[in-house]
């Protein structure tokens, strides 16, 4: 029984995260300068997401402007800024 109430805690706790961060990602604007400044880290990620690719246990999401690597307890996410022109980015861990 508490295995189960676990178990569905931390469902609800990474649906909450996730939801937070899809939100977040959701709501900014993408521009052609962010694609253009951004294109030499996603050719980057694309290159690594090749190496990797046979690695169980990493996803990879890569758009114009950002990139998702899914671990299997981590998120890492960047991306670029063209308001405040810089890079930005964040890590979510899921500890149990």
């Amino acid at each position: 029984m508490a295995s189960d109430v676990r178990e569905r805690l931390r469902a609800a706790i990474r649906e909450a995260n996730e939801n937070n961060l899809a939100t977040r990602r959701a709501s900014r604007e993408v521009t052609a300068e962010a694609e253009r400044a951004f294109r030499p880290v996603r050719k980057a990620a694309e290159e690594v997401r090749d190496e990797l690719q046979s690695t169980p246990g990493i996803k990879f999401t890569i758009n114009p402007e950002s990139v998702r690597v899914s671990l299997v307890d981590r998120e890492l996410w960047c991306s670029y800024d063209a308001e405040q022109q810089r890079f930005v980015g964040e890590e979510s861990a899921h500890s149990w």
